[in-house]
């Protein structure tokens, strides 16, 4: 199973629904907090992405959340 990196904030609605969506499905996930980290804001610039959450699955990068679209990047 691919493992998932989330890029969110702890004060994001949007974050805490996707991550609950994440549990729920069972996927093995990463989260990567960007309001308390630098580094972790730097490479959501370095992919030119600023939404919460985004997600790095594989070589997909999903901005927003979109479970459709998690789902297909896992294969399913």
């Amino acid at each position: 199973m691919k493992t998932i990196t989330m890029y969110s904030s702890d004060v994001c609605p949007r974050c805490k629904e996707a991550k609950k969506f994440l549990e729920e499905k069972g996927y093995k996930f990463v989260e990567r907090d960007v309001r308390t980290d630098k580094a972790v804001r730097q490479e959501m610039r370095d992919m030119y992405v600023s939404g919460f959450p985004t997600f790095v699955i594989g070589n997909s990068i999903i901005e927003g959340f979109d479970s459709k679209g998690i789902e297909a990047a896992m294969g399913e």
